[in-house]
This record gives C-alpha cells, sequence and structure tokens, in this order.
C-alpha cells in the first residue's frame, strides 16, 4: 500500500535477518553473480533451461574464483554462498542456432525418445497468483537452498515452520559438515519462506522437471507433489 511501493518493517532486524537481507541483495545487484546465456529459442541440448544447469553455474563459479579470488573470498561470506551441488551427469551436445526452424528440428531428434513427466495441472487459482516474475524469484530461492537440500529439508518444514537449524542437525548430523553456519540457516530459512508463501507446488515441479537432478531427489520431489495435489 505504500505509494513508494516500498515494504516497511516496525521493528529492528536481528543479526541473521540483516545478515540474509544483505546476503538476497547482492545476489541480486552484484555482477559477478550474473551470467548471459543465449535465447532459449536459440539452443537445443537435452535439457530444459541452460541457465539452471549445475554444471554450468559450477563452471562460471570456478571462473569466477580464478579470475576475482579476493572479490569472491569477501563475498563467499556476504553473500552467504552454498556449497557447489555435485554434478551427477553433464549437460552434453549443444546445438547452438538463430534458426528456429532448426532448433525444432534438433529439439525433436534430441526427445523423440524421451519419456515425458505428467503431473496433474496447477488449479486456474494457481496459474493466475503464478506469473513469470514470481517464477523467476522461486527459482533464485530455490538455487539459493539447493534442490537436493530443499527436498531434505522440506518435510521438517513442512510439520514445523519454526524448526530451527539444531534441530534439523539431529535429524540428519551430516547437516552440520560443509556449510557454514549463516548458510545453513539461509537454507532453512528459503525453504520456509517457499512453504510459508504458498509456493512449494511449483518448487516441487521444478525439482521434478530438472533436467540434471539425481533420480533419487526427483522421486522424492514426485511423491510429495502428488501428495499435495491428493489433498487438493
Amino acid at each position: 500500500m505504500d505509494p513508494a511501493h516500498i515494504r516497511r518493517v516496525d521493528r529492528s532486524f536481528t543479526e541473521n535477518e540483516y545478515a540474509v537481507l544483505v546476503a538476497h541483495f547482492l545476489r541480486l545487484v552484484h555482477p559477478l553473480n550474473s551470467f548471459v546465456i543465449p535465447k532459449q529459442d536459440y539452443v537445443a541440448y537435452d535439457g530444459k533451461n541452460l541457465g539452471e544447469e549445475q554444471e554450468l553455474i559450477n563452471i562460471v563459479q570456478d571462473y569466477v574464483k580464478a579470475g576475482f579470488p579476493k572479490e569472491y573470498a569477501e563475498l563467499q561470506t556476504l553473500m552467504q554462498i552454498p556449497e557447489q551441488e555435485k554434478v551427477t551427469d553433464t549437460v552434453g551436445k549443444i546445438h547452438w542456432a538463430v534458426s528456429e526452424y532448426q532448433i525444432k528440428k534438433w529439439r525433436k531428434t534430441i526427445f523423440k525418445d524421451k519419456p515425458k513427466i505428467t503431473l496433474k495441472k496447477r488449479s486456474k487459482k494457481v496459474k493466475d497468483q503464478y506469473d513469470e516474475d514470481k517464477a523467476y524469484a522461486l527459482d533464485n530461492r530455490l538455487s539459493s537452498v539447493g534442490k537436493a537440500t530443499f527436498i531434505k529439508l522440506y518435510p521438517l518444514v513442512k510439520q514445523n515452520l519454526d524448526i530451527t537449524v539444531e534441530e534439523v542437525e539431529k535429524v540428519y548430523p551430516e547437516y552440520k559438515k560443509g556449510k557454514a553456519e549463516n548458510a545453513k540457516r539461509t537454507c532453512l530459512s528459503s525453504t520456509r519462506s517457499i512453504i510459508r508463501n504458498g509456493y512449494e507446488a511449483e518448487a516441487l515441479e521444478i525439482i521434478v522437471n530438472s533436467s540434471r537432478m539425481d533420480d533419487a531427489v526427483i522421486l522424492e520431489a514426485k511423491k510429495y507433489l502428488e501428495e499435495l495435489y491428493q489433498k487438493d
């Protein structure tokens, strides 16, 4: 309702909330946290969205680390950069062209024998609420958690939105390892935000349709998604 379209908070931030706010702001505006890819119409490969491929994201991250070591070290803490996700499968051959006809021909060849994942359609209410801007924001939020980590946290956060990092670590002792304390809190906070704002179905669908995700993670996401649809 603010005429300047600013959401004002009438209380002081906690130290963790302030750190998360700074991290998300820097992720959004810092030039080292973005890279350019061709329009989807000009690319054909065995996948859906080249910019979301973990293999490419890891390559860019390694390039930034090597080219800007001092800046990256500073941003790693401020932006609460999560650990790189393991690549279980490579992107493979990528076809490039400015001809839509040629791209469509390549896609037809690539996907002719690939089974399609069929899921129930979203309700009209969800479609109306869920536009492209929200899809982009959700994908960024999901990337900040890590898709595999989101699937691990999902049932715990779904059951208890106020669950703490310490409580998660009791269920998953391995959660203590490999992540800084701030990164763990960011993952938990982002997972909580996705569920609290009603975007869990969309987040699960993104994971189900991820072309390079581990099969076990996709199966788990499909299970949670079907449970949601059964409730609807």
